[in-house]
């Protein structure tokens, strides 16, 4: 069974048994992995609607906060305001976020975007680049990976995140 929505899970599990950590199921909530547990994410490249390239590789020695969502989903969009607002005040030289859009179309997309008061980058995706999270995120919206500035996922969320979640795992993935 899986845990209530807005549960926060700590990974707990034996350095010896790094596959546990990024195996399937995957539990609805906040999970942070401690540092020795942490794996690298695969570089994620791509571009934007307005065809703009985007690469993970860009946010190296930054806290990533990568957001994989679409503008017909209904968490997606209770989310997404407070993912914008929380972007809007961090240091862009400390935290960068970049937006994972599946399975939309363009003027949905764009609308949703603007909407919301997003301003970060947000690739587009048919399916491919979610796909190559999938050690750490279901095929499913809306989800979260919090990187560190070693490019190692230090933490996930599986379904919305709220502001404070947000905010409580950005605060100890720059502190570890």
């Amino acid at each position: 069974a899986g845990r209530a929505a807005g549960a926060t899970t700590v990974a707990t599990l034996p350095a010896a048994t790094p596959a546990a950590v990024t195996s399937p199921p995957y539990p609805v909530g906040v999970t942070v992995y401690p540092v020795a547990q942490r794996r690298p994410m695969p570089t994620l490249t791509g571009h934007t609607w307005a065809g703009a390239e985007v690469s993970t590789a860009s946010t190296r020695g930054r806290v990533l906060v990568l957001n994989v969502w679409a503008s017909w989903c209904e968490p997606c969009q209770a989310e997404s305001p407070a993912l914008a607002r929380v972007a809007g005040q961090q240091d862009p030289l400390a935290v960068r976020f970049i937006g994972l859009d599946e399975h939309d179309t363009e003027a949905a997309a764009t609308a949703f975007v603007r909407s919301v008061g997003s301003t970060y980058p947000h690739l587009v995706d048919d399916g491919g680049l979610l796909g190559r999270l999938s050690p750490w995120l279901p095929d499913a919206v809306p989800d979260s990976l919090v990187v560190d500035g070693q490019g190692l996922v230090a933490a996930r969320v599986v379904g919305a995140v709220t502001e404070e979640q947000l905010r409580t795992v950005l605060n100890q993935v720059r502190t570890p």
